[in-house]
């Protein structure tokens, strides 16, 4: 795993650096394994997404500055190794795993760590340099999380409460008219509903 830490996406940020960081948790993993059901923000699994999901996978592992957040058990961490290879047979130890928890919980199971978190000084070192980045910000999220565009200023791409799957062209097009003509010149955060955020990472230019 590579022993990144909050601070290595702040100093990126800062020399306008493009980096990556996408989650894949339980919630993912349970969609690429094809259960029933759905995560615990509501988004259902389904055959097409578990489909999107394990391409996905596969391309932002072999993405350059891309890091991905790995949901620390045993069963997931083999399920991906082994998807990895069989996909690109390639060694499995390239994958560049970061820490799940590399950036806030957000889940209002860990409200008080999130809360302690946020007010450590290198929280207030990644959101100020987001803040004074000269990159465009966009960030995609429900209306409930919204109110962090202003302190993130940034420019809000609106998504359901849950399963935005269901409209994920429509938001990706939009994602992308925000972005054009200055892809990399922009920095995009998603929230909520993370199994389609990691298909649209990936499908970013």
């Amino acid at each position: 795993m590579n022993n990144i830490q909050t601070e290595f996406i702040t100093e990126a940020i800062k020399k306008n650096q493009v980096v990556r960081f996408a989650k894949f948790g339980d919630g993912e993993y349970a969609c690429c394994l094809g259960q029933q059901g759905q995560n615990c923000d509501g988004d259902v699994y389904f055959p097409e997404l578990s489909n999107a999901l394990k391409e996905a996978f596969i391309i932002l592992a072999q993405t350059p500055n891309t890091y991905l957040g790995e949901w620390r058990e045993k069963m997931p961490h083999e399920f991906y190794a082994n998807l990895f290879f069989t996909r690109t047979g390639k060694d499995p130890e390239v994958i560049p795993w970061a820490d799940y928890h590399l950036l806030l919980r957000s889940s209002h199971q860990h409200d008080v760590e999130d809360f302690r978190r946020a007010h450590e000084k290198h929280m207030y070192n990644f959101v100020e340099a987001i803040r004074n980045s000269p990159r465009k910000k966009i960030y995609v999220c429900n209306q409930q999380n919204a109110r962090l565009c202003q302190v993130f200023e940034a420019e809000h791409i609106e998504i359901p409460e849950n399963c935005w799957v269901l409209k994920y062209q429509e938001v990706f097009e939009q994602i992308l008219k925000a972005c054009t003509p200055l892809f990399r010149r922009s920095l995009f955060k998603s929230s909520h509903c993370r199994p389609c955020s990691s298909c649209a990472y990936c499908n970013m230019p």
